[in-house]
């Protein structure tokens, strides 16, 4: 007959357990070796696309507006400027966008303190309550 609890006994005594051991150490360190070398990797690309996109922007800059009116600039800063400096001088773009800011802010106020606004506008709204007046006899 057959002895089980022999057999898994003697199948027990076979497995190398240094070997798992080994693989699966292994295997840990290859993972971290890779997370850290992916996160070397993208550390450094990040740096190299900053030091490309700073070369870039201090190169000159051509613009066309499409009717024949191109124009030259030093960098991307400078055309950045010329045209936040033209924003600011046009008093209607910049009256929009104001006014655009001040009227989102004022919905965001009312919409935050509704109640509160709206007892206040009671409040002064109130008339005050008329005197008694006494009958004459």
């Amino acid at each position: 007959m057959f002895d089980i609890e022999k057999y898994i006994e003697e199948q027990a005594q076979e497995i190398d357990v240094e070997a798992i051991v080994k693989t699966e150490v292994r295997r840990q360190l290859h993972n971290e070796i890779h997370c850290q070398f992916a996160k070397i990797l993208s550390d450094n690309i990040n740096e190299i696309i900053k030091e490309e996109i700073k070369i870039v922007m201090a190169k000159p800059v051509y613009t066309d507006n499409g009717y024949g009116k191109h124009k030259e600039y030093p960098s991307f800063e400078e055309l950045f400027k010329e045209s936040f400096l033209d924003r600011l001088n046009n008093t209607w773009d910049m009256q929009s966008i104001i006014k655009k800011q001040v009227t989102e802010k004022v919905h965001s106020l009312y919409k935050k303190d509704y109640l509160a606004v709206a007892s206040k506008i009671v409040e002064a709204l109130a008339l005050p309550e008329p005197k008694k007046v006494k009958p004459k006899k």
